[in-house]
């Protein structure tokens, strides 16, 4: 299936980009929607919260460097241009601000979860000889914006697996935790495996 190793090679790429303390950071490809750049006079806010225009529609900014306590200053007011990472998360469009995108590389091993030290990281991986450190988007995105109430409530579209249970089955820990994510978002109910064997038992386990 042609959509699915597509899929497939999204999943093992990587958008490199640069946080405060001038560590490598990274997010996988497939969850990315587009890289933007914005001036400080596109910049407004709702309280607190700092927004775009993008399109017709206000789009929130999470600022990566402060939510993950790399620096106490507002990444915003440090530059006139601001670069963006824009995600969709539940049908909402949601800015990442970074310092800079530097890359898109292959993730050739798999990403060890060990060295996750605070929340919104997933862990970390080498790509060449540089270690890259992997945020965990779905947790920083749920911890900073309120995305549990559907605006469309009744709409198909927005949980189209409502209802679905789904066996996931991958012996990396990281892409059972991406697949899991995805599946979720999307309203789905979902049992993880590490290989078939495991993957079975839980089947037989799990009530239909």
């Amino acid at each position: 299936n042609k959509e699915l190793e597509v899929d497939l090679t999204e999943m093992q790429e990587i958008l490199v980009f640069g946080l405060g303390n001038k560590q490598d950071f990274g997010i996988p490809l497939m969850l990315i929607n587009r890289l933007e750049e914005f001036t400080q006079d596109d910049i407004n806010y709702v309280g607190e919260r700092p927004i775009v225009k993008y399109g017709n529609k206000p789009m929130p900014l999470i600022n990566l460097a402060q939510f993950l306590n790399l620096e106490s200053k507002d990444t915003l007011l440090k530059s006139d241009k601001i670069s963006i990472i824009v995600v969709k998360i539940r049908e909402e469009i949601i800015g990442l601000v970074v310092d800079h995108i530097k890359d898109i590389a292959l993730l050739e091993d798999d990403i060890t979860t060990k060295n996750a030290d605070r929340s919104g990281i997933l862990g970390s991986c080498f790509i060449g000889d540089k270690t890259v450190t992997v945020v965990d988007l779905y947790e920083i995105v749920n911890a900073s914006l309120d995305l549990n109430h559907d605006p469309d409530e009744g709409k198909e579209s927005f949980r189209p697996l409502a209802g679905k249970k789904i066996l996931a089955v991958d012996d990396s820990v990281f892409f059972r935790k991406m697949v899991e994510d995805v599946l979720v978002d999307n309203g789905a109910e979902v049992i993880l495996a590490n290989d078939g064997v495991d993957g079975l038992k839980k089947i037989s386990l799990s009530p239909t």
